[in-house]
């Protein structure tokens, strides 16, 4: 027996919302935890490695102006920001690429985008290991390496970990994924290195000048 038409339910409920209003009310919410989710998940060590997502872009972009400004805050009377500036701009650019290539010449299934993104997402640790000295000891932090390579064997330690799981996990063969993996963490934690020595220390060319008349 056939239903008449005004028996069925109806195809809008009554209580329909548009969906402009659905996107405005869930979007701060669901904006907050991914974003929150993807600056933590460089230190996270996990070989889980999900299909890339635009969003992914808003770590190394933290990451890159955090760099930006802590070199702006120590550069030196006598060098110039540009120098910083290329520097971190040329590894967060080249890094990616340099693995990329590796990756492919290793058979790995990772694409360029996804390497990109956890490669330079991994640049949150370099941040973290500049930052954190400064914020816990702001006098000391130049007078002493150790509060430096603690951070660095703690924040610098865990992205640089996290990358190499996820690279290694992509390649098929078991030599590749040592021979990879060495070279990946080496120039990230090298990385690490330069920055604090070369523009960070007051020891080293281009150093804070500020605190020069302290040691």
């Amino acid at each position: 027996m056939m239903h008449r038409m005004w028996d069925k339910e109806p195809l809008i409920p009554t209580s329909y919302a548009p969906r402009y209003k659905q996107i405005l009310k869930a979007s701060p919410q669901v904006c907050f935890r991914d974003c929150l989710k993807l600056l933590l998940a460089p230190l996270i060590p996990s070989p889980k490695c999900e299909p890339f997502k635009p969003l992914e872009l808003a770590t190394p972009t933290v990451a890159y102006i955090g760099l930006v400004l802590i070199l702006y805050n120590f550069k030196s009377d006598t060098s110039e920001l540009s120098t910083a500036l290329l520097a971190v701009t040329l590894y967060m650019t080249l890094a990616p690429v340099g693995t990329y290539l590796l990756c492919r010449a290793a058979k790995a299934t990772l694409t360029f985008m996804k390497v990109f993104s956890v490669v330079a997402a991994s640049q949150i640790g370099t941040l973290l290991t500049l930052l954190v000295p400064i914020l816990i000891s702001h006098e000391n932090a130049f007078k002493s390496h150790v509060p430096f390579l603690v951070a660095l064997a703690v924040f610098g330690g865990l992205t640089t970990i996290r990358v190499c799981l996820v690279i290694i996990v992509s390649l098929p063969v078991p030599v590749m994924r040592l021979i990879v993996g060495t070279l990946v963490a080496l120039m990230n934690l090298f990385f690490v290195l330069y920055l604090h020595f070369a523009f960070m220390h007051p020891t080293f060319k281009y150093g804070i000048g500020a605190y020069k008349s302290s040691f």
